[in-house]
C-alpha cells in the first residue's frame, strides 16, 4: 500500500477582523451604549453552542486593548476587569472571583496588601480564614467579608467605568428540588451563583456581560434579581447568521487568506454560490462556518468536497458527524492532538501530552510545538494565565453527540490522565509539607530571638508560597474527581465523598463548593450514561447529596446551622417514606 503524503503544514484560520452581521452589530452596539452610559447596567447573551457569545465579549476586550494603546474605539475610558469563564471549576468559589478581580484592578495587592485599594477586604480576608480554619466563622461574617469587598470594590470604582464578563454561566449546575427541599440546601455567599446574584447588583459604574447556554431556570433567576434591584438589564438572544452575513464572513477570510479561497474553488462555479452553499449545509451556525474554514486552511481539499455533496442542507448532524469524520485526516499530529484535547477536558499541557503520547515518542519541545499550532483554530480555545488548551465546547458537545469514541480511546487516555494528575498533587503536597518544615525553623528562630535580616520578607514568601500551592492542589483534585467520574462513576464519587468530608473538617467551604458543582455537573453530562448510572443510580447519588447538605450545617457550627439540621432531622422522624427517594428507610442515608 502506497503511503499518503503528509499535506503540508498550515497555520490556523484567522477570525474575521471585525464581528460579522446585522444582527451581531446591533448587540455591540447595545454593549457600547452601556459602556458609555452611566451607573450599573447588565447584558446577558443566551445562545447555543458555537452561536457567537464568547467572540462578543472578546470584543469588549479588543476595544480595551485599544484604548491602552492610544487608538479608542469607543469614546469612553473604561478598565476591562476580565472574562470569568465559569466553564473552569476553580473559578467557582467566590473568594477566587474576588482575588481574580482585585489581581487585575491591582497586580500587586500580594506583596503590596496595606497599599491595595482593597486593603480593607484584604486584611477583613486574612483574619476571616484564619478565623476558618480554626472553625470559628459564621454565616454572618462571610457576609460582612462580601460587603467589604463591594465596599472597596464601589470606592475603586467611584471615579470610573469599568466592564467585566462572566461566561457558560450554565454549568453553575442546580441541586435537583427534592433535595433542597428535605435538606434546607441553598445558595448562598458560599457559591459563586448566590454570590453573582448577591454582588453583581451592589456594583456601582460597571457594565457586567453574562453569556450562557439556554436555561430558563438560570436566565429567571438572574433577570428577576435585576429587576427587583432596579438594576438596568437586558437580554439578547443569538442568532444564526443570515446568507448574507456567511457570505461577507468568508470573504473577509478569504481576503486574510487567499490559500484559504483557493481550497474553496470548484471550475465553473462563482464563490458566491460555493459559499452559499457553505451557509445551507451550515444553516448559519458560526462554529461550523468556522469547522468547514478550518479543514480549508489545513488543506482537506477532499474533505470540502464531500462535504459539497451533503443534499440534505436541514440535516445537521449528519454535517457534523462529516466534519468530525473529516478533522482526524487532517494531518496526523494535529489529529492525535486533537484527539488528547477530546479527552483532556480540564486543559491539556505540554507535560500531560508528552505523558499521552508516550507510545509515539514525542518529546516535551514537541508536545508544546503541537499545542502552540493549534490555539488559534477555531476548534480549540486558550484559556487567559495558563499554557493548557481546550477544545471550543461546541466541539464537545459533537464528540459526545456523535460518539466517535473507538476514535478517542478514553479508556485509555483516562488512566493515563489520572496518573499524571495524583504526581502532580503528590508534588504539590510535598511542596506544602517543605513549606511547613521552613516556616517552623522561621518560627523557632524568632522565639530564640535569632532573627535575621530579611525575615518578615521571607515568612511572606513561604506563606505566600504554602497558600498557592495549596490553592494549586486543589484545583488538581477537583479536575481528578472529574476524570475519575468518568472512567469509573463508583471511584470517582468515593474520592469526592472523601475530599469533601476534609473540606468540610477544615471548613474549607469554597473548596467544597467547588467539589460540590463538579459532581452536579457530571451527572448532567452526556458521560453519566445507562452504564454510569448502574455504577451509581442517581437515587443514591441524590441521597448522598442530601447528606452532604446536611454535613455542611453541622460543619459551619453557628446557631442557624444547627437549627437547619435539627429541622431536617425532626422532618425525617415524622415522615412516613423515605424523603429523598428508595424502597425503604433503610435505603435512604438520611434515616
Amino acid at each position: 500500500m502506497t503511503a499518503q503524503p503528509e499535506r503540508p503544514e498550515r497555520p490556523a484560520a484567522p477570525q474575521t477582523r471585525e464581528i460579522i452581521g446585522r444582527k451581531r452589530q446591533e448587540e455591540l452596539q447595545a454593549i457600547r451604549g452601556a459602556i458609555e452610559g452611566t451607573g450599573t447596567r447588565v447584558l446577558h447573551f443566551v445562545g447555543p453552542g458555537g452561536i457567537g457569545k464568547t467572540r462578543q465579549i472578546r470584543e469588549v476586550a479588543r476595544w480595551h486593548t485599544a484604548q491602552v494603546e492610544g487608538h479608542p474605539i469607543i469614546r469612553q475610558p473604561y478598565e476591562w476587569l476580565g472574562l470569568v469563564d465559569l466553564y473552569h471549576s476553580d473559578l467557582h468559589t467566590p473568594s477566587v472571583i474576588e482575588r481574580q478581580i482585585i489581581g487585575k484592578i491591582d497586580p500587586d495587592f500580594d506583596t503590596n496588601p496595606e497599599n491595595s485599594p482593597f486593603r480593607s477586604y484584604l486584611k477583613q480576608r486574612e483574619e476571616f480564614d484564619e478565623r476558618r480554619r480554626q472553625g470559628l466563622t459564621s454565616e454572618k461574617e462571610r457576609a460582612e467579608l462580601t460587603q467589604t469587598f463591594v465596599s472597596d470594590y464601589n470606592d475603586w470604582v467611584a471615579d470610573r467605568r469599568a466592564a467585566i464578563a462572566f461566561d457558560t454561566l450554565e454549568l453553575m449546575v442546580y441541586e435537583k428540588d427534592a433535595v433542597l427541599s428535605a435538606c434546607e440546601g441553598e445558595s448562598g455567599s458560599a457559591d459563586v451563583k448566590g454570590w453573582l446574584l448577591e454582588v453583581l447588583p451592589l456594583l456601582d459604574n460597571t457594565v457586567v456581560l453574562l453569556a450562557n447556554r439556554p436555561h430558563l431556570q438560570l436566565e429567571a433567576e438572574f433577570e428577576s434579581c435585576f429587576a427587583s434591584t432596579q438594576v438596568p438589564y437586558q437580554r439578547f438572544d443569538l442568532v444564526r447568521l443570515s446568507e448574507d452575513d456567511t457570505l461577507a464572513y468568508l470573504e473577509d477570510i478569504v481576503a486574510q487568506r487567499p490559500d484559504i479561497g483557493e481550497a474553496f474553488e470548484e471550475p465553473g462555479r462563482k464563490p458566491t454560490d460555493i459559499y452559499g452553499e457553505i451557509w445551507r449545509y451550515t444553516e448559519g451556525v458560526p462554529i461550523l462556518i468556522s469547522l468547514v474554514i478550518d479543514l480549508a486552511a489545513f488543506g482537506n481539499v477532499a474533505a470540502l468536497q464531500r462535504l459539497r455533496g451533503v443534499q440534505d442542507p436541514e440535516n445537521g448532524t449528519k454535517v457534523k458527524k462529516l466534519l468530525v469524520d473529516e478533522l482526524k485526516e487532517i494531518t496526523p499530529p494535529i489529529w492525535e492532538t486533537l484527539r488528547c484535547l477530546a479527552v483532556a477536558r480540564k486543559g491539556l499541557t505540554p507535560g500531560l501530552l508528552e505523558r499521552l503520547m508516550a507510545d509515539k515518542g514525542w518529546s516535551l519541545d514537541q508536545c508544546g510545538g503541537e499545542l502552540g499550532r493549534l490555539k488559534d483554530a477555531t476548534f480549540a480555545k486558550p484559556r487567559v494565565g495558563t499554557e493548557a488548551l481546550f477544545l471550543h465546547d461546541a466541539l464537545y458537545e459533537m464528540f459526545d453527540a456523535l460518539k466517535p469514541f473507538p476514535l478517542l480511546n478514553p479508556g485509555r487516555l483516562l488512566p493515563v490522565i489520572i496518573d499524571y494528575y495524583e504526581e502532580q498533587i503528590r508534588a504539590c503536597a510535598a511542596d506544602m509539607g517543605a513549606c511547613r518544615v521552613e516556616l517552623r525553623k522561621l518560627d523557632l528562630r524568632e522565639r530564640a530571638g535569632l532573627v535575621p535580616p530579611g525575615h518578615e520578607e521571607q515568612l511572606r514568601a513561604l506563606q505566600e508560597r504554602l497558600t498557592g500551592r495549596e490553592r494549586e492542589r486543589q484545583r488538581l483534585q477537583v479536575e481528578v474527581v472529574y476524570y475519575k467520574l468518568w472512567y469509573d462513576p463508583r471511584e470517582g464519587f468515593e474520592r469526592y465523598a472523601r475530599l469533601d468530608d476534609e473540606a468540610l473538617k477544615a471548613h474549607e467551604f469554597g473548596f467544597d463548593a467547588r467539589l460540590h458543582d463538579e459532581i452536579l455537573r457530571y451527572v448532567n453530562s452526556p458521560q453519566y450514561n445507562d452504564t454510569a448510572r448502574r455504577r451509581l443510580p442517581r437515587d443514591e447519588f441524590d441521597r448522598h447529596c442530601g447528606l452532604r447538605w446536611v454535613k455542611r450545617h453541622l460543619a459551619r457550627g453557628d446557631r442557624e446551622g444547627n437549627k437547619r439540621t435539627a429541622r431536617v432531622a425532626g422532618r425525617i422522624l415524622g415522615a412516613t417514606e423515605p424523603p429523598l427517594g428508595g424502597a425503604n428507610a433503610q435505603a435512604d442515608l438520611l434515616y
